[in-house]
């Protein structure tokens, strides 16, 4: 399906985004979320490339599925972590999960 988002034809897109949605809006409440990590990673990640898309009916598609996929997440310890392995490197994790644990501690 995350072919489909770069087909010529706003219909086969539209009907991609329409089955993906879907797809994560009726996820078994068991859905193994650890197991599927990288899947959900590269799709996020597809995802963001369609965000600026010329069609304003797909960009709003786009943003609704990307909503309901951090929410198959689950948790905001699993969310924090999923953007971090999508956006930064691991030297950035450990400086930034320091700086987390001395403001926890200022307080």
């Amino acid at each position: 399906m995350l072919k489909r988002l770069d087909d010529v034809s706003n219909v086969v897109r539209i009907g991609a985004l329409n089955t993906i949605a879907a797809v994560f809006t009726n996820l078994p409440n068991d859905y193994d979320t650890d197991r599927y990590r990288s899947y959900l990673a590269h799709t996020y990640t597809t995802l963001l490339v369609h965000l600026d898309d010329s069609e304003e009916t797909i960009q709003d598609k786009v943003q609704g599925i990307k909503k309901n996929l951090i929410y198959c997440l689950c948790s905001y310890k699993r969310i924090f972590y999923f953007y971090v392995q999508v956006y930064l490197n691991k030297s950035v994790i450990s400086v930034l999960i320091r700086w987390l644990r001395s403001v926890r501690k200022r307080k």
